[in-house]
């Protein structure tokens, strides 16, 4: 080969370099601004999905606030239910025990009277007095059930 052709060869390739050179400082600023706009695209998504999960996470927080105040009121409400009905028993039991002790009497008063036929009739009566309380306590505790 010639030394033209060398030099030409040479010069040529540093024009082609030359010419990269020159397209990658020119369009260094453009990629850029391209990089940097999808960068900006990337954080608004983020923030965008951000604010979603903060909202998402209230809403689970206030679910659950409302789910265990509901409890709560449930708890209470069962106490005070749990609290009536063992007031109720023990006003039943009360009962039982006063006229247990109504009929004792009525039994003694009965031994001592020598009107026997009177503090019979007064037994008898105190007897279906309590037969008719105990029928009607077994009806309403058979309709709650």
């Amino acid at each position: 080969m010639s030394t033209g052709v060398i030099v030409a060869i040479v010069v040529g390739a540093a024009l082609v370099i030359g010419l990269f050179a020159l397209f990658a400082v020119l369009a260094s600023p453009r990629m850029r601004e391209r990089r940097r706009a999808r960068a900006q695209n990337l954080r608004d998504e983020a923030q965008t999905h951000t604010l979603e999960a903060e909202r998402k996470q209230a809403s689970a927080e206030e679910h659950a606030a409302r789910a265990n105040r509901e409890r709560a009121e449930g708890e209470a409400l069962t106490a005070r239910s749990q609290a009536a009905g063992a007031t109720s028993r023990q006003r039943a039991i009360d009962a039982r025990r006063e006229l247990e002790a109504a009929r004792e009497r009525n039994d003694r008063a009965r031994k001592v009277d020598p009107d026997l036929d009177s503090a019979e009739d007064e037994a008898r009566a105190l007897d279906e007095r309590s037969e008719s309380d105990r029928s009607s306590a077994q009806t309403r505790g058979n309709a709650r059930v």
